[in-house]
C-alpha cells in the first residue's frame, strides 16, 4: 500500500507477511484443555510477547499500553492525526489508532461474556525460534470461564483506555461496559485475586504477575473506574 504521494507506508526491509493465520492459530484458537471446534475463538490481533509470539493479558500489555495512553494524556497536542498512514483522518491521533487500539481490540476479544478475561494464548511448548509468518504451530487459550484465570492487569487497562478513547471516538467500542463488567466479575469472584492459574496444558511460562502486582493493578483499576464519570 502507498500513500497519496505514492510512497510506501512502510519502507522496504521493514515489511512482513501476516502471521499466525493458519489452521488452529489466531482465527481458530481453541481451549488448551479441550481443543474441539466448539471451543474455537477468534483471538487475532494484539501484540506479541517480548521473547516469543505468545500473547498475554497480564504482564505483556499493561505497562506498555498505559505508557502510550499516559503519553497522550501528558502532551495531547503532540499526537496528531496526519502521519500519512491508512488510519490518518479518522479523528483519532495516529499512534493511538494504530498501536493502542490494536491491543485494546484484542483485549476485548479475550473477555468472556461474564466479564472474566482469558489469561493468555500461546503454543503449548517452548518452540524454537521461527519466522512469525512461517510458523505453523497451533496456538491455544485457556478454557472460557476458567474460574481463576483473569489477572488484575487487564482490569486496569480497559478503564484507562476508555478514559481517553471515549473522548476521541465515543461510539468506537463499548469500552466502558467491558471495564465495568471486568470489575464486577472481580467483585463477584474475590478468590481470583491473586490469580493462581496452574498453567495446565502448557509447558511454557505461566506469564503470571506476583500477588503484590495484581493487588496494585486492582487498585489502579479502581482509580481509573472512579475517574470515568468525572471530567
Amino acid at each position: 500500500m502507498r500513500n497519496s504521494e505514492g510512497r510506501p507506508y512502510v519502507p522496504a526491509g521493514w515489511t512482513d507477511a501476516v502471521c499466525h493465520l493458519g489452521p488452529q492459530q489466531d482465527l481458530d484458537c481453541r481451549s488448551v484443555l479441550n481443543p474441539v471446534p466448539s471451543t474455537s475463538r477468534d483471538l487475532s490481533g494484539g501484540w506479541h510477547d517480548a521473547g516469543d509470539y505468545n500473547k498475554n493479558t497480564s504482564i505483556t500489555p499493561t505497562p506498555r499500553l498505559h505508557s502510550l495512553l499516559f503519553a497522550y494524556q501528558d502532551v495531547p497536542w503532540y499526537w496528531q492525526d496526519d502521519y500519512g498512514i491508512p488510519e490518518s483522518g479518522n479523528g483519532i491521533p495516529d499512534p493511538l489508532s494504530t498501536r493502542s487500539e490494536w491491543e485494546v481490540d484484542w483485549m476485548l476479544k479475550m473477555q468472556n461474556p461474564d466479564g472474566s478475561v482469558l489469561h493468555k494464548m500461546a503454543v503449548t511448548d517452548f518452540s524454537a525460534p521461527a519466522h512469525p509468518a512461517w510458523t505453523a504451530d497451533r496456538r491455544y487459550a485457556l478454557p472460557p470461564r476458567r474460574p481463576r484465570s483473569p489477572p488484575a492487569g487487564p482490569m486496569a487497562m480497559r478503564p484507562w483506555s476508555l478514559h481517553h478513547c471515549r473522548k476521541l471516538s465515543p461510539t468506537r467500542r463499548p469500552l466502558q461496559t467491558a471495564a465495568v463488567n471486568a470489575w464486577n466479575w472481580l467483585v463477584a469472584n474475590p478468590g481470583a485475586i491473586p490469580s493462581s492459574y496452574n498453567n495446565a496444558g502448557f509447558v511454557n511460562a505461566a506469564a503470571e504477575e506476583s500477588a503484590y502486582d495484581q493487588q496494585t493493578s486492582r487498585l489502579c483499576a479502581a482509580i481509573y473506574l472512579f475517574r470515568l464519570d468525572r471530567p
